[in-house]
């Protein structure tokens, strides 16, 4: 008869959060709920509500001094609801935390019952979001190292394991990630998955590593030689990204992430504002600007996982390489690091 509705809620800032109320309400008069204006009325032997006491409002039972969130901490809370036998997918709902509505109306699912379902919203310091992850339909590579060198989006683009080996993940689960000795790879032969040409794409991958001198390679589309692709890379303990063919353009971190914790490393190539963007763990760290031609980094010589044709060899873990065929928004990389962090 009812449903069970959790929201998780994740605190990005750098300061707790105290949460005192939480409530999700139909606009425009959207009564989406049954058992919320009053108490409800059922047949049992109709299998149906007489006196349903429809409403738009539901109300999350909280602590009496609030619930705590502190920075870098998710919480959940849960309501039991009973959902209305016409639901309107059309409608939308509201999410008001501490009496102040969220910017971001939320779509109003056809909630059926005897089902679970969840909602992620996040933090970022100033206002409640919702996490908005990138669509699957932009997603065009996915290798998972769930214990092998697979592309999960398609039966094509698989990787080739040279040397690398299946180790734990960022979580502690075994053979799901690849370590790289300084002298490994993999790599994805076909030069199709990533003949972006003039456009824009992002990739994103986590990686773990100690490597502070010299250059590594996480992802890279050219040969070292003939400057024409793009790259991810180790720079004497900095990440840098680049590009290049008619210009050559790049930008290297400020700070070092050789210090055996994993990051999540993402590249986005926005041809659109011209950028080339650098995200460490879901935040900007810089970028670089597409000043004049906007190069075609399209690659005959497919994808390299750890080195670039066998040189600039990473030492370190990779996992959970991701290619976009576009440029994901600063919203979509957090949402990215949060949901799977």
């Amino acid at each position: 008869m009812g449903s069970l509705l959790s929201i998780r809620l994740t605190n990005s800032s750098d300061a707790g959060y105290t949460l005192t109320g939480l409530s999700l309400a139909g606009n425009e008069g959207y009564d989406w709920l049954y058992n919320a204006s009053g108490q409800a009325t059922y047949d049992i032997v109709a299998g149906t509500f007489t006196d349903p006491k429809a409403g738009a409002t539901l109300n999350f039972p909280l602590p009496p001094d609030g619930l705590s969130i502190a920075p870098g901490a998710t919480a959940k809370v849960y309501g039991w609801i009973v959902p209305t036998a016409a639901p309107d997918a059309s409608k939308t709902i509201t999410a008001t935390l501490n009496e102040t509505a969220m910017p971001q109306v939320l779509p109003a699912k056809a909630f059926t019952a005897g089902n679970y379902y969840r909602l992620k919203l996040w933090w970022e310091g100033t206002e409640w979001k919702r996490f908005l992850l990138p669509p699957a339909s932009d997603l065009i590579a996915h290798w998972k190292f769930d214990g092998d060198a697979n592309n999960s989006v398609e039966n094509k683009y698989h990787g080739t394991v040279n040397g690398a080996v299946l180790t734990e993940d960022k979580k502690g689960n075994s053979n799901r990630a690849y370590s790289f000795d300084g002298s490994s790879h993999i790599r994805i032969n076909d030069g199709a998955i990533t003949a972006f040409g003039e456009n824009s794409f992002s990739c994103n991958v986590w990686i773990n590593s100690i490597q502070s001198s010299g250059l590594g390679n996480v992802l890279r589309t050219d040969d070292c030689w003939s400057s024409q692709g793009w790259l991810l890379r180790f720079n004497n303990g900095r990440i840098e990204i680049w590009e290049g063919r008619s210009n050559s353009y790049s930008y290297i971190s400020t700070n070092q992430y050789s210090d055996g914790k994993w990051h999540m490393l993402t590249f986005v190539r926005d041809v659109e504002n011209k950028k080339g963007i650098l995200y460490v763990d879901g935040v900007l760290i810089g970028n670089y600007d597409i000043t004049g031609i906007v190069n075609n980094v399209s690659s005959r010589l497919g994808l390299w996982i750890g080195s670039g044709n066998r040189l600039e060899y990473y030492r370190g873990k990779i996992d959970d390489v991701r290619i976009y065929n576009r440029a994901l928004t600063a919203e979509e990389v957090l949402a990215l690091y949060l949901s799977t962090i």
